[in-house]
């Protein structure tokens, strides 16, 4: 967390990218989170060529690519924990109209997998951290007889930029209801 910052004035944004990479216009949602890591990795290379001078000591460190990447952990809910698993693996067939079932499949093409633009606002210092093309690479739950059920999320993402202001418009809150463990299943091949 950026000096200065208190992690209860810090916000978590995120909207569907309609060009992959692109800042979206519009309101975005707050989701809540755990925790929430991305960051430009610069590679640091190393020359393995000998004899460049006078001694046969290594040539300097080069700058590689930079990676952008990350992850979060949030909770296993009713309704945001349903977008992660959209934005990973597509939209689900749901039925149902009090108690719903939502059916989702394995294996979608590239194309259906969501980008997204992720924001780390932190409002008491007004510093805004953006990630941009970033998609979903997978996922942990973490289920227990006791306490509550979360999600780890690696991410993969095209850049990272910090704004002067934020971009998510007026964020749109949804009502938050954990699962508790006990409640929530997942079947295989079923």
């Amino acid at each position: 967390m950026p000096l200065g910052a208190h992690g209860s004035r810090a916000r978590f944004y995120q909207k569907v990218e309609v060009t992959e990479g692109v800042v979206p216009t519009g309101n975005w949602d707050q989701f809540p989170a755990f925790a929430l890591q991305i960051s430009a990795n610069p590679a640091l290379n190393s020359d393995s060529i000998l004899s460049s001078g006078t001694t046969r000591d290594a040539a300097d460190p080069y700058t590689g690519i930079a990676s952008v990447d990350g992850s979060m952990t949030v909770p296993v809910d009713t309704v945001h924990f349903g977008k992660h698993l959209r934005y990973m693996l597509g939209a689900a067939s749901s039925s149902g109209s009090v108690n719903y079932t939502h059916v989702f499949k394995s294996g979608a093409t590239p194309s259906a997998m969501a980008s997204l633009a992720i924001e780390k606002a932190f409002l008491d210092i007004t510093r805004y951290e953006r990630a941009l093309g970033v998609r979903q690479n997978g996922f942990e739950i973490s289920i227990s007889p006791d306490g509550s059920a979360q999600a780890s999320i690696p991410l993969m993402c095209l850049s990272e930029v910090l704004a002067g202001s934020s971009g998510a418009g007026t964020p749109v809150i949804t009502a938050y209801t954990r699962f508790n463990a006990p409640q929530g299943s997942i079947s295989r091949a079923g």
